[in-house]
């Protein structure tokens, strides 16, 4: 029943808007990879419960939708440019205005940052205190939270990639990895590393806002107000929580089996709304071919 009631409001929305099923282009998005949101498989598929939530936004505006790889410095150069239409997961910045376009309401509003430590050693940081003194794997250019971003005191060392974090951990060369916590529980899962990692009992929840943004350039900023009203109806009516669900049940599918603790969190974030893409997101180095989604359109 309720998933009908999203349906006939998604269609009524559309309506209101003029949409008549007939295709209004193509909405090029700049995305980078960070599962379980977004995954770029080696095969040019795209996967992932923002992704689906993408093409219902599409859906809802009688548009094709392309998801196209790029780093996250790349990807803001592209929209710059006006060389793809839209970016996922952008936070705010005051110098960005100048050729993003925000749209509203953000689609994440907090973020969780674990700590990944070897398994057994859960209650090596119970505090924030706890991380003085030990080695902390980070990602270059991802912003975590401001006194973890700003503390000098800390001993972080970035890499390019998430798996090369968790392979130092298992080398002894740091002693804990920081990252989102549903990412790195999908990340521990992805690498087979369920019985040799695990979660430090210290975690630390921030208000962050991260957005779909428009480029400034593209030829749909005369119809932002539509999208921003199409964006607001699916995230008031449960569509990116449905998402998600859709995600697990696909990825269930693929491998077999679920870990227990990744549908925990997938509950725990239909519940409060978070699972936060970081503001720049590892990428490949690479463009994988696009996502390519014609549902409304012929």
């Amino acid at each position: 029943m309720k998933r009908l009631v999203v349906i006939l409001c998604v269609l009524l929305l559309q309506f209101a808007l003029g949409g008549s099923g007939q295709c209004r282009g193509t909405l090029r998005v700049a995305a980078s990879e960070f599962p379980p949101s977004v995954i770029f498989d080696d095969d040019g598929t795209v996967r992932g419960y923002d992704a689906l939530f993408l093409g219902r936004l599409a859906e809802g505006l009688n548009l094709r939708l392309k998801i196209e790889h790029y780093p996250f410095q790349r990807a803001l150069r592209l929209l710059q440019t006006g060389e793809v239409d839209a970016m996922l997961g952008v936070q705010y910045r005051p110098e960005r205005e100048q050729f993003a376009y925000y749209l509203d309401p953000p689609y994440v509003t907090e973020a969780t940052t674990a700590f990944y430590v070897l398994t057994g050693k859960e209650n090596l940081i119970r505090k924030y205190e706890d991380l003085y003194g030990l080695t902390v794997g980070t990602s270059i250019g991802v912003k975590y939270f401001p006194r973890f971003d700003n503390d000098p005191r800390l001993r972080k060392e970035p890499v390019r990639g998430g798996k090369m974090n968790f392979l130092r951990l298992l080398a002894g060369r740091v002693d804990a990895v920081a990252m989102d916590d549903v990412g790195g529980d999908y990340r521990v899962w992805e690498f087979g590393l369920t019985d040799k990692v695990c979660k430090a009992k210290y975690m630390s929840s921030e208000p962050q806002n991260v957005y779909l943004v428009l480029s400034r350039r593209s030829r749909f900023m005369p119809q932002r107000e539509e999208i921003q009203e199409v964006l607001a109806q699916l995230l008031r009516t449960g569509v990116r929580e449905q998402c998600m669900l859709e995600h697990i049940d696909q990825e269930a599918a693929l491998a077999g089996r679920m870990p227990p603790n990744l549908i925990r969190a997938g509950n725990r974030h239909l519940k409060t709304g978070i699972v936060p893409p970081p503001d720049e997101p590892e990428g490949r180095g690479h463009k994988a071919p696009p996502l390519s989604l014609p549902p409304v359109c012929p």
